[in-house]
């Protein structure tokens, strides 16, 4: 696989940038849509949904990350709420592999836009 991706890095790697800056642009603004406080952080095919505990939060540490989001309420109940939808997310979120297609990438911004839905009409903006 090493061996792959090293010969087929000028193919792959920039599918997987790509695939990556739309599922943290799409979560972002699904959740927006709803009225959703989020922040979407990422690099390359990485990405992780955090609820700030305030606006303005700036999230430049795994120490601010724990200090500044609502990690026990929303997180918690981001990842179950998406699991429902068949969206697995480890920490609000997770890696895209070059196995997932671009419709998969559209299927987890659905699912964040239904979760951010069900979200916003109980009152857990």
């Amino acid at each position: 696989m090493l061996n792959y991706l090293k010969d087929h890095a000028e193919e792959v790697y920039p599918l997987l940038e790509e695939r990556g800056e739309k599922v943290r642009a799409g979560v972002l603004k699904a959740l927006e849509r709803h009225g959703i406080d989020a922040i979407v952080t990422g690099i390359g095919s990485l990405y992780q949904t955090h609820f700030p505990l305030h606006p303005g939060v700036v999230l430049d540490s795994p120490h601010a990350i724990h200090k500044l989001t609502n990690l026990e309420k929303k997180e918690v109940e981001f990842r179950l709420r998406m699991m429902t939808k068949g969206v697995h997310v480890m920490h609000g979120g997770g890696a895209l592999s070059y196995a997932h297609s671009d419709s998969d990438v559209d299927r987890i911004i659905e699912a964040a836009g239904e979760v951010g839905r069900e979200m916003a009409e109980e009152g857990r903006v």
